[in-house]
């Protein structure tokens, strides 16, 4: 996957069925694949998918039920584990942003996230 950078990339170009993106941290690893958390933009819906940083290459392929963007406008997520996520996600992907990438590069479609239905669905997925 690239190392930290590649996991961001990759997973900031997945979008669902119904073409929303994914606003995602890291919640750990296990046996040095990393586990990450997933919620769309609209905050209906959460996913966790385990990435193997050390790959190689990035994958060209995307997990069952999304798609991969062509092209990249931004990053949805971030590579650190945030613990209160989603809470205030946009600043913290302007911080991972510009210490990954050397400036803001983070996607127009964070600016649409429902924060508050987002903390909702996650709550009862973590039960």
């Amino acid at each position: 996957m690239n190392e930290t950078w590649g996991e961001i990339t990759y997973l900031s170009r997945l979008v669902t069925a119904d073409g929303q993106r994914m606003i995602f941290h890291r919640l750990g690893n296990k046996r040095a694949v990393d586990i990450f958390e997933l919620i769309s933009e609209d905050g209906k819906f959460c996913d966790r998918l385990f990435v193997d940083m050390h790959h190689r290459h990035c994958s060209k392929k995307a997990p069952m039920g999304y798609t991969l963007l062509k092209t990249l406008d931004g990053i949805t997520g971030t590579s650190e584990n945030v613990f209160d996520f989603p809470v205030d996600i946009c600043s913290t992907l302007v911080r991972t942003s510009i210490k990954k990438f050397g400036a803001v590069v983070v996607s127009y479609s964070v600016a649409n996230f429902d924060e508050v239905e987002a903390a909702r669905t996650l709550e009862r997925a973590r039960k």
